[in-house]
């Protein structure tokens, strides 16, 4: 077909003059219809070429206006051509021949004999490789992997023979520690250096007898807080392992000094007959409350244990004792009594009464109690006199409040003169309302002189 075209288009081209090509003018009327192009104002014939043989066969003109040739098979040179690289290989496979230097991406051959080029040792670092001689070189980018062999049994070598590396069977690296010690202990030039790592768990250490000589440890090796606590379980020190601490009682300079803690509890003290000196007890000693309330248990202190309570004895015409003995007598309150303190009346109240009246002796403080010693009259006057004492329910500086009859009537008068009453230095028991005052009651005229002693607290 090729062929053809090519042949029709060298008739085409003898066959046609030059002014063939030039325009041409159309009679109308002739018979004669022209297709045409309008190509910038100028009208350009159409032509179509068929086969001579097949009539139907013609030219083939795509949208673009490319006309589409078929390339016969053959042997005939037709010009460069060029081959579409879209899909290399799979539809315009193109067998090359050799021809100058060529650049080759070929896969080997499985076999031990076919030689593949030239290693360089001078570039072995692109090949995953380090030389002996470049030592501290720089690392290569794909390095050679290297497998080793397990083997049950360790290989057995001579001088100058080569082995696999050698795995275990978890495949990692078996090695041999040289200049290793037989187990057991050694002296220091016969065993292996260590270090003790900071977080080491504690290592339990036994110190054979005799083991730490005498000054192994030096004053302030023991840090404070060094030995924690609980760190001596109970008979961990068996009898005899401190040589020093032997059992008995020892001098001071063969005792070790110990500190009695703040919060001891009691500890039993027994001192034997005259065990305490004169004077080793100093003045000041037992601190106030030191010894608490029921510390001497009854019969602790022996007849004689205390031969001379300075504060409470002194010699005549010295100064009174700062502190004295509180003295108790049995009193009313129980089937047997209660001990209670004796009191004494050291105040004293006079009034001079010449009518019929209330008169007030002492004035009531609240929550305080009047007791009364004694109570003395001396009737003087020319008309019979009548007095007691009565307590007055108020704190008032009178005896207008309520009053109540205390004590007995004493009567008297000038004709028959007469001094009556009581009086006691202890208290017995006569005593008015706590809060209330004291009163004298007189229903006379006669003048009487009165005389009280009381307490009031």
């Amino acid at each position: 077909m090729i062929r053809k075209f090519l042949a029709s288009l060298f008739v085409f081209a003898i066959g046609i003059t030059p002014a063939f090509a030039d325009n041409y003018n159309a009679t109308a009327g002739s018979g004669l219809t022209f297709g045409a192009k309008n190509q910038a104002g100028t009208l350009y014939p159409y032509f179509v070429g068929c086969d001579a043989t097949t009539a139907a066969q013609c030219w083939a003109v795509d949208a673009s206006g490319r006309l589409t040739v078929n390339v016969a098979a053959g042997t005939n040179i037709i010009g460069k051509v060029g081959i579409d690289q879209t899909t290399p290989g799979t539809t315009n496979l193109v067998a090359a021949g050799q021809n100058g230097t060529w650049n080759v991406n070929a896969t080997l051959q499985a076999t031990a004999t076919t030689a593949i080029g030239k290693v360089d040792p001078n570039t072995l670092a692109t090949w995953g490789l380090v030389g002996a001689t470049t030592s501290g070189a720089t690392a290569a980018t794909n390095a050679l992997q290297a497998a080793g062999v397990y083997s049950s049994s360790a290989p057995t070598l001579t001088n100058g023979q080569a082995v696999a590396l050698q795995l275990t069977s978890a495949g990692s690296l078996h090695t041999t520690v040289d200049n290793t010690n037989a187990n057991g202990s050694a002296t220091s030039a016969n065993s292996s250096p260590v270090v003790i790592a900071s977080d080491q768990a504690a290592v339990a250490v036994k110190a054979a007898s005799g083991a730490i000589a005498s000054g192994a440890i030096a004053s302030g090796a023991l840090a404070s807080g060094s030995i924690s606590s609980g760190a001596a379980v109970s008979g961990a020190f068996v009898a005899g392992a401190i040589a020093d601490l032997a059992h008995g009682q020892a001098t001071m300079a063969n005792s070790v000094p110990v500190a009695i803690a703040s919060n001891q509890s009691a500890v039993p003290v027994s001192a034997a007959s005259g065990a305490i000196a004169s004077g080793a007890v100093a003045s000041g000693a037992f601190a106030s409350g030191a010894v608490s309330s029921g510390a001497y248990a009854s019969g602790s202190l022996a007849s004689g244990a205390v031969v001379d309570i300075t504060n409470m004895s002194v010699a005549t015409g010295s100064a009174p004792p700062s502190k004295a003995i509180y003295n108790g007598t049995l009193q009313s309150g129980a089937t047997s009594g209660f001990l209670k303190g004796s009191i004494q009346c050291d105040t004293h109240a006079f009034v001079h009464v010449t009518s019929a009246t209330d008169t007030l002796l002492v004035q009531g403080v609240a929550s305080q109690t009047i007791r009364v010693c004694g109570m003395l009259a001396n009737f003087s006057g020319s008309a019979a006199q009548s007095i007691y004492l009565e307590n007055t329910a108020s704190t008032n500086a009178n005896c207008s409040s309520t009053k109540t009859q205390i004590a007995g009537l004493l009567t008297g008068n000038s004709t028959a003169p007469l001094s009556t009453g009581f009086h006691n230095a202890l208290w017995s028991g006569l005593a008015n309302t706590s809060g209330n005052g004291l009163c004298l009651n007189s229903s006379g005229t006669g003048g009487v002189d009165v005389d009280v002693w009381y307490t009031q607290f």
